[in-house]
């Protein structure tokens, strides 16, 4: 983004002071787009990869719950005899 408010500044001065030529603007406009879009995908990405994390954290939780059971009930079933 500074290469285009460079281009800016550089096409202000060249055209003495009286403004931002058209094609700088739409120049910076598309590259805003992009980086938006871009910014977009990454964000959508790094949520189905926490989304991914976190049911794989589930799962080893939900492992973990069931083999505590079955610990606790095997402790209770020995205790009992």
């Amino acid at each position: 983004m500074s290469a285009v408010l460079a281009a800016a500044e550089s096409a202000a001065a060249e055209s003495g002071g009286q403004g931002v030529s058209a094609g700088v603007l739409v120049l910076a406009l598309v590259v805003l787009i992009v980086v938006v879009r871009v910014l977009r995908w990454v964000a959508g990405l790094a949520v189905r990869l926490a989304a991914s994390v976190a049911a794989v954290a589930g799962l080893v939780v939900g492992a973990a719950g069931v083999g505590g059971l079955a610990t606790i009930t095997a402790v209770a079933m020995a205790a009992s005899k």
